[in-house]
């Protein structure tokens, strides 16, 4: 039957409410259209989890501009959010399920979220209630890579030959899809060089892969490293600002165009992020700063009592530690440019 969607009045499609008008059809006659029926799918309210009193690990996590990080805990179907400037946790949003995938689109402050079904969904980050929006949906066969790509999102699910990637507009429209790809493992966005970066896993010899992605949407073919072996391939994979290098975990420095070996870290790394233009690398409980262009280590230098998940860097000049706590939970610290612990506000009456 046909199908009417009402969107909300902004970027990004919500169709959360559908009008159906309903036929009948015996061979090669129809009856007419019934009278337009109204479905409004959004969900009851979900139940929301605390995370001061939940023992989660991330599944994945993301900063954006104003200080806030969001982690997907998939396992708990909510997305936790921790604010660098109060330092404390803010309203969970709850998911409808377990999500296997979450993005951040910069572009358009909204998150999006992928099921095994194929199902995608949208969160405006600043809407009222901020709650899953039915964005599109892809076909009924796993999903295998989500990556927000500015005004695009580039997804990966189960369908057709090998696996297939696909483009979407910020209004849901299917653009672009090609089969024979890869799963888009650790898919990062370089918006300088308008690629995704990942791993292929689960394909021998693993490499890295990069997917151009035109100025319409449009998914080129897959580019991968000249070397075509595993050694020194694992995540995470990490893209400078500046876009003229990718890191991998093992240590692993590649040239962001040619993805030709560029170099080498001194040591592994769980994470990496970028202070004004400056690396700093993260592996197991110690945070190192890097020169340009060697890579070797230099200061400052900070070794944490607890092992570090995830590091991120804000343009204020401070750090945002993701910690692993010994009881399997999650702990968020906020360093300053020179790794010093920042003491948390105190804050009374809403006043700082």
């Amino acid at each position: 039957a046909p199908r009417d969607r009402l969107t909300i009045s902004n970027s990004i499609a919500a169709p959360d409410l559908y009008r159906y008008r309903i036929r009948a059809r015996n061979g090669s006659t129809n009856s007419p259209y019934s009278n337009i029926v109204e479905v409004d799918t959004r969900a009851t309210p979900l139940p929301t989890v605390d995370p001061r009193a939940t023992i989660f690990s991330p599944d994945d996590a993301f900063l954006t501009d104003d200080g806030r990080v969001y982690m997907l805990a998939s396992q708990h179907s909510s997305i936790f959010v921790w604010d660098m400037n109060r330092q404390d946790w803010l309203t969970t949003i709850p998911l409808r399920g377990q999500a296997r995938y979450m993005s951040y689109s910069p572009s358009f402050d909204a998150i999006f979220t992928s099921y095994e079904d194929g199902r995608l969904y949208a969160i405006p980050r600043l809407g009222s209630p901020t709650s899953e929006l039915a964005f599109a949906e892809g076909p009924l066969d796993g999903t295998c890579g989500l990556v927000a790509a500015d005004e695009y999102l580039v997804t990966c699910d189960n369908y057709g030959a090998w696996q297939s990637q696909s483009s979407f507009s910020m209004s849901g429209n299917l653009l672009d899809t090609r089969e024979w790809r890869y799963p888009i493992n650790g898919g990062t966005w370089s918006a300088q060089n308008r690629r995704v970066y990942h791993l292929r896993d689960n394909t021998s010899p693993n490499d890295l892969i990069a997917i151009p992605v035109s100025a319409s949407g449009v998914l080129g073919a897959e580019v991968d490293s000249p070397y075509h072996t595993s050694l020194g391939i694992g995540h995470p994979v990490r893209v400078s600002p500046s876009g003229n290098i990718v890191i991998l975990g093992p240590g692993q420095v590649f040239d962001a165009n040619t993805l030709m070996y560029a170099g080498n870290l001194p040591r592994p790394m769980v994470d990496a992020a970028w202070m004004n233009n400056r690396l700093f690398s993260a592996q197991g409980s110690r945070i190192d700063a890097h020169l340009d262009g060697s890579y070797a280590l230099t200061t400052p230098t900070r070794t944490l009592d607890r092992p570090i998940l995830r590091l991120f860097a804000h343009a204020s000049g401070k750090f945002v530690v993701v910690l692993s706590r010994a009881d399997g939970g999650t702990e968020l610290r906020l360093l300053d440019m020179q790794l010093d612990t920042v003491e948390k506000p105190i804050i009374l009456d809403g006043f700082e």
